[in-house]
C-alpha cells in the first residue's frame, strides 16, 4: 500500500497504528483492528491456553504460569500476527521484534480490540439502562407515612334514625 493511501486508511479508521520494529533498523508496520471473527479467533486461543494451564498437573505459582503465557505467545504469535498486520513474511517479521515491542504491540491490541469496545459498551449498557429503567416504584417507606390517630365512639351504636325521606 502506498503512503498515501495508507495515510487515508488511517483517517477512515483511526484505530490502525503504526509502531516502530527493529532490532539494529527501525521500521514502521502497520497494526489493524481484529475482525469480529479474527477476535474470536484470538479469544479461543487465550481461552484454551488458560484452560490447559488450568487443567494441567502442572504447578500454579507465578513462574509456572508466566512461564506458560510466554509459550502460549510464542506458539501462536505468528497466527497473531497474521491477523493484525499485511506483512508477507511473517518469520522475518518476528526477527525484528524485540520483548519491548512486542509488548508495545500487545497494548495496542488490547486497547484497539478489547478496551476501548469494552468502554464503548459499558457506555451503550449504561445508556440503555437509563432508557429502561429496571426498578419499579419503590415502596413507600414507613417513615414517610404520617401518624394517625383512631377515634372510637364509647357509646353503643343507636338505633336507626329516620330520615326525612324515609316518611
Amino acid at each position: 500500500m502506498n503512503e498515501t493511501a495508507e495515510r487515508e486508511n488511517k483517517m477512515l479508521n483511526p484505530r490502525i497504528r503504526d509502531v516502530d520494529i527493529g532490532i539494529r533498523n527501525l521500521r514502521k508496520v502497520t497494526i489493524y483492528p481484529l475482525s469480529i471473527p479474527d477476535q474470536e479467533q484470538l479469544i479461543d486461543v487465550i481461552t484454551s491456553a488458560v484452560r490447559e494451564f488450568f487443567l494441567s498437573d502442572a504447578p500454579k505459582d507465578d513462574y509456572a504460569f508466566t512461564s506458560f503465557v510466554v509459550k502460549q505467545i510464542k506458539d501462536n504469535m505468528k497466527r497473531i500476527m497474521e491477523l493484525i498486520t499485511d506483512e508477507k513474511d511473517i518469520e522475518a517479521l518476528l526477527r525484528d521484534i524485540d520483548n519491548y515491542q512486542l509488548t508495545e504491540i500487545a497494548n495496542i491490541i488490547w486497547e484497539v480490540n478489547f478496551d476501548l469496545p469494552g468502554k464503548n459498551a459499558k457506555s451503550l449498557f449504561e445508556k440503555l439502562k437509563n432508557l429502561f429503567p429496571s426498578e419499579g416504584l419503590s415502596p413507600m417507606s414507613l417513615s414517610d407515612i404520617q401518624d394517625t390517630v383512631l377515634k372510637t365512639s364509647k357509646e353503643s351504636p343507636s338505633e336507626k334514625v329516620e330520615s326525612p325521606s324515609d316518611n
